[in-house]
């Protein structure tokens, strides 16, 4: 959904863990308002609230991967596997 919501050029709350932050490094910076995980509700709704009064982005503003570019890694990983596989054991 971050990625949906970064594309479309909204601001975005987001628990603040790994793979939100792997995300949001795609995004422009400040796009993203982390908030921990264990946050009050207090915070969580100051946070949204913030969100909410920010001006929009222009859509497509984020370098987010395409599946061609997910197909194309997955491709190179399984062709390292297989020629670590192949390789001559001494």
């Amino acid at each position: 959904v971050i990625a949906e919501a970064g594309a479309a050029g909204l601001t975005i709350v987001a628990s603040d863990i790994p793979s939100h932050r792997e995300v949001a490094a795609h995004l422009p910076d400040g796009q993203v308002r982390f908030v921990s995980p264990d946050c009050s509700p207090a915070d969580l709704a100051e946070a949204v609230g913030a969100a909410v009064g920010s001006p929009p982005r222009a859509p497509g503003a984020a370098s987010l991967p395409t599946w061609d570019d997910a197909a194309d890694h997955i491709v190179t990983v399984y062709g390292s596997i297989l020629s670590a596989s192949r390789a001559p054991v001494d």
